[in-house]
């Protein structure tokens, strides 16, 4: 997501700046010489809905760690079930070897007879 800087000018013979560190001052100083003209009333809106969008982006990047957060219970889990049906797996085959041993086993005394 991209972050509005005050800074940044839309008009037709503007462009957007990037936002980066080394245009920080330019970018508050225009936003000043922008802001310079308007009434209050504009500027105090301005400055509202600047607040409203960092809230917003605020929140929005701890629901982005809360997802990444569960992510990794998610994969943990996933793992955790894979290792989960190999022992399963494992169990099944001990269980069909020594079933088959007592098979055999039982088959042998009935000849045996």
């Amino acid at each position: 997501m991209k972050k509005f800087r005050p800074g940044t000018k839309q008009g037709p013979s503007s462009e957007l700046s990037e936002s980066s560190s080394d245009d920080d001052l330019s970018d508050i100083h225009d936003f000043v010489q922008i802001t310079k003209n308007l009434d209050p009333k504009t500027k105090i809106f301005i400055t509202k809905l600047l607040e409203d969008l960092e809230s917003v982006q605020a929140e929005l990047a701890t629901r982005d760690d809360d997802l990444l957060e569960q992510e990794k219970m998610y994969i943990a889990c996933k793992e955790a079930l894979v290792l989960e049906r190999s022992d399963v797996g494992l169990f099944e085959q001990g269980l069909g070897q020594r079933s088959k041993r007592t098979c055999s086993h039982e088959e042998g005394k009935y000849f045996t007879q």
